[in-house]
């Protein structure tokens, strides 16, 4: 209840103090009431504590799930998450042997997760000289500290396990990373940071609504009681006499194994009792009815936008609403989803990368070129770029068809090729898009 004294305080403050001047540094948010609820600290501990809350509320938490579906969505074609190359057979074989050592599609859900809440994802890295990467293990992120020098250079790792502390090399935990945003870097910047404030002022509309039906929803009976000519003082007296006769509770008392009658004091929600003297209407009950803004919660579903907003998912995506589909995946609706899903791909990419040359460095391979890539589910991004060729293409027969008086073409192919299809090797017969 102390969050609405400070509302209470907040809106009965004196409105003369209000016009005056504001002094040289006054803050209206830090002198409000309401500061302490809605500022966001940015110590690491504590904004893992609050993320970790943030997903006990049903929105987010479904939000969560679509995430990691659609960061970790397999390939139709292979029924594989990830996908690496390499000119060198030899390493090719290593990478496919440590995918299936660590089992990393099983683990990519968890690391996805991890980032969209945490921004951060710890794993131990346990490997031996001649048989790479043994097999990675979590690390709760609360746990671990990154060790940086003051270059900012990578020193190693530090896990603190109850008052034990545990040093890693460089090479023995990999940090997976969201690098969104640099405000907590060298750690990362989870999707779910940009709703933390949404997320207070969503929870305590919520609870101020549940109070307020409970207290001013039910329909209360108003009782008047004829008391005839009594004095005032024997009226009121006789009334809360009256009161307690109706007000009281038979109960079994569980020490004797008795009835005993309890009084059930009347609360702010409950009935209320007049008295009616002589020349009155006599006594009567009436009703009172409850509040009849119950159903108005517009201000409830303006966070609720705010939130999913801050997640970038449409609200009626996640309720299965009328011109959303469940078939098409959400990334193929909204781009900014598409974008942020990409940035966790890339985050998960990363510490796959650093997982993989630890690997080769076990074998005495280092420098080796390979590529590792995710399914990616941005249909979006995939349409944009074909219609793009497909306008470049026709812009380029439009110039191909410009002839000169003798019928030559008055624009160079080699330079339609390269300039405008964006394409190169046209000298020696074979091309390749940028696009």
């Amino acid at each position: 209840m102390s969050v609405f004294k400070d509302l209470f305080k907040f809106f009965s403050r004196n409105e003369e103090n209000t016009s005056e001047p504001e002094p040289k540094g006054y803050s209206y948010e830090a002198t409000s009431p309401l500061a302490p609820l809605l500022n966001l600290s940015t110590e690491r501990m504590e904004r893992y504590a609050e993320y970790e809350k943030m997903m006990e509320m049903p929105y987010i938490a479904a939000a969560a799930k679509v995430y990691v579906d659609e960061c970790c969505q397999r390939n139709p074609d292979t029924g594989k998450i990830f996908a690496f190359s390499s000119k060198n057979p030899k390493v090719e074989n290593l990478i496919k042997e440590l995918f299936d050592r660590i089992k990393i599609e099983e683990k990519c859900p968890f690391i996805a997760k991890e980032l969209f809440k945490l921004g951060d994802s710890f794993w131990e890295a346990v490997s031996e000289e001649g048989k790479g990467v043994l097999g990675i293990y979590h690390r709760p992120a609360k746990t671990v500290e990154r060790k940086e020098d003051d270059k900012g250079r990578l020193e190693g790792f530090e896990q603190k396990v109850r008052g034990e502390v545990i040093e890693f090399k460089p090479d023995e935990m990999i940090h997976f990373r969201l690098l969104e945003d640099v405000k907590f870097y060298p750690y990362g910047y989870p999707i779910l940071e940009d709703a933390r404030r949404i997320y207070r002022q969503l929870a305590l509309m919520e609870d101020a609504v549940v109070i307020y039906r409970l207290t001013r929803a039910p329909n209360r009976w108003v009782f008047y009681i004829d008391v005839g000519s009594m004095p005032p003082e024997k009226a009121e007296a006789f009334i809360e006499k009256l009161k307690k006769k109706f007000k009281k509770k038979r109960l079994i008392d569980p020490k004797t194994g008795k009835f005993v009658a309890k009084p059930d004091f009347l609360a702010a929600d409950e009935d209320f009792y007049f008295p009616v003297f002589e020349g009155g209407r006599g006594s009567r009950v009436e009703s009172l009815a409850g509040a009849s803004n119950i159903a108005d919660i517009a201000d409830i579903e303006y966070f609720q936008k705010m939130l999913f907003a801050s997640l970038k998912i449409p609200k009626a995506y996640l309720a299965n609403e009328e011109g959303f589909s469940t078939r098409a995946t959400l990334s193929s609706i909204s781009i900014q989803f598409s974008r942020s899903v990409k940035s966790i791909q890339n985050a998960i990419i990363d510490g796959v990368k650093r997982l993989i040359e630890i690997h080769l460095k076990e074998y005495g391979i280092k420098d080796a070129e390979f590529t590792v890539t995710m399914h990616s589910p941005n249909y979006i991004e995939e349409d944009l770029r074909m219609e793009s060729l497909l306008k470049r293409v026709q812009v380029a027969q439009e110039l191909l068809s410009l002839t000169d008086k003798e019928g030559n073409t008055i624009v160079d192919k080699d330079y339609i090729i390269k300039h405008i299809l964006k394409m190169e090797g046209a000298e020696d017969g074979k091309v390749s898009g940028k696009a």
